[in-house]
């Protein structure tokens, strides 16, 4: 019971910071054919790929609009299996610190605050879309 609790907690948690106000997002990303010979976890991007990443700031209000729009309709997934993250994107909010972070490996598998999430085409491909310009 306990855990059910707490699975609803975290879940409310989860949805109340992807509703707020977007004042703009950071996106990091790499080749996506890029080899190593591990797995990169949401939380090693950076240093693994420091000094190759590109970094686009996106303040466009149609682009957060339109991630805003993307992100309530996530369905997070109960099975996790590991990521080997490409490309990073960081939401930074209005009239608040926290963030929230989405990783993105080459095969479409998205994870959200650490948080494995279902399938999701359309959140992939503008996320693509983004760093294809």
């Amino acid at each position: 019971m306990k855990e059910f609790v707490l699975i609803a907690i975290l879940l409310c948690v989860f949805k109340i910071g992807l509703t707020q106000k977007i004042s703009n997002f950071n996106v990091k990303y790499v080749d996506k054919e890029i080899s190593t010979p591990y797995r990169i976890g949401c939380d090693n991007f950076e240093p693994t790929f420091l000094k190759i990443y590109i970094e686009k700031l996106i303040t466009a209000q149609k682009s957060i609009d339109e991630l805003s729009s993307l992100l309530k309709n996530v369905s997070y997934s109960k099975y996790s299996r590991g990521i080997d993250v490409r490309t990073k994107v960081i939401i930074f909010y209005r009239k608040s610190k926290k963030q929230t972070t989405i990783c993105l490996d080459s095969l479409g598998v998205i994870f959200i605050n650490g948080k494995p999430i279902k399938k999701n085409k359309k959140l992939y491909a503008f996320i693509n879309l983004l760093i294809s310009d």
